[in-house]
C-alpha cells in the first residue's frame, strides 16, 4: 500500500464506479428505449392496445429486470472477457 497511496485508492475507485454508472445507465437507459420504440411500432402499424400494453406494463417490466440483472450481466461479461484474452494469449 505504501507505493500505491491513498490518493491512487480514492482516484482508481471513482474511476471504477463513474465507469459501473455509466455502464449502468446505458443498460437500463438502452432496454427502456428499445421497449418504447417496440410499443410505438405496434402502435403505428395498426395494434393499438398490445402497443399500449408493451408501454405502460412492459416497459416497466423490463426496466426493473435489467436493473435487478446488471450485475449478474456484468459478472459474465468479465469471465467471458478473461476466458478470451486467455484463449488469444495461449
Amino acid at each position: 500500500m505504501e507505493g500505491i497511496g491513498i490518493e491512487g485508492m480514492i482516484v482508481g475507485g471513482v474511476g471504477v464506479s463513474g465507469i459501473m454508472f455509466v455502464l449502468y445507465i446505458i443498460v437500463v437507459w438502452g432496454t427502456g428505449l428499445s421497449m418504447i420504440s417496440y410499443g410505438i411500432y405496434l402502435i403505428t402499424s395498426g395494434s393499438v392496445a398490445w402497443g399500449l400494453v408493451v408501454l405502460f406494463i412492459g416497459t416497466p417490466i423490463v426496466v426493473a429486470f435489467a436493473q435487478a440483472l446488471f450485475p449478474i450481466w456484468l459478472i459474465l461479461f468479465v469471465i467471458g472477457l478473461i476466458v478470451g484474452l486467455v484463449r488469444w494469449i495461449f
